[in-house]
């Protein structure tokens, strides 16, 4: 781990889908990869990860301005401080905040559409956990690269990433636009199908 002062060291990632969700990489000793900035994952710092991850506000954006100079992040070793100016870091700390209302919303129309606590819960967690999962669990490149695209949460975390975007599945707004359309559509549904039945 770095200590206050040093600089990162060089060293292989470990962990591609740093690169490819726009987050920053680690090495073998948990220092950031040559050229890849801190991360922001909802406005606060996280490991290049774009399925896992903390969800967070501007508070977290003040900690990690804080905490990311003494581990070695600072202007002269080629990391700029986090800043809500920065549009990418702005986009990162607002999608993360709408990405949790809709998944809110969407746990919401799992409970009007199923109407049974343990199944919206069961069913909600596969969504926010077994999906992704499956998603580095294929063999297939292809079906990965659809399911990170079309499957709502990976599509919807995308708007947390600040660097190469160009290489991912979606887009950032595109992304949380797919996610947007399932809370909309299990709402639609859950809401029709309550009212039928209560009707």
């Amino acid at each position: 781990m770095a200590r206050p002062g040093d600089r990162p060291r060089p060293g292989r990632p470990v962990d591609g889908g740093g690169v490819r969700h726009g987050h920053r990489t680690d090495d073998a000793d948990g220092d950031p990869a040559p050229g890849d900035g801190p991360g922001v994952e909802g406005g606060g710092a996280g490991r290049g990860d774009g399925h896992r991850g903390r969800h967070g506000d501007p508070r977290l954006l003040a900690t990690a301005r804080w905490i990311l100079p003494g581990n070695g992040f600072t202007p002269e070793a080629g990391y700029p401080l986090l800043s809500l100016t920065d549009t990418p870091t702005l986009r990162a700390a607002l999608g993360s905040t709408l990405c949790l209302i809709l998944i809110a919303l969407l746990g919401l129309g799992l409970a009007v559409l199923l109407r049974d606590s343990a199944a919206a819960i069961t069913t909600g967690l596969g969504v926010l956990y077994v999906v992704p999962l499956m998603s580095d669990l294929l063999g297939s490149p292809t079906w990965k690269d659809r399911l990170e695209r079309w499957a709502p949460i990976p599509a919807g975390l995308a708007i947390r990433a600040t660097k190469d975007l160009a290489r991912l599945p979606i887009g950032p707004w595109p992304g949380l636009g797919v996610l947007a359309a399932y809370a909309l559509g299990v709402l639609l549904v859950g809401g029709a199908i309550f009212a039928r039945r209560d009707a």
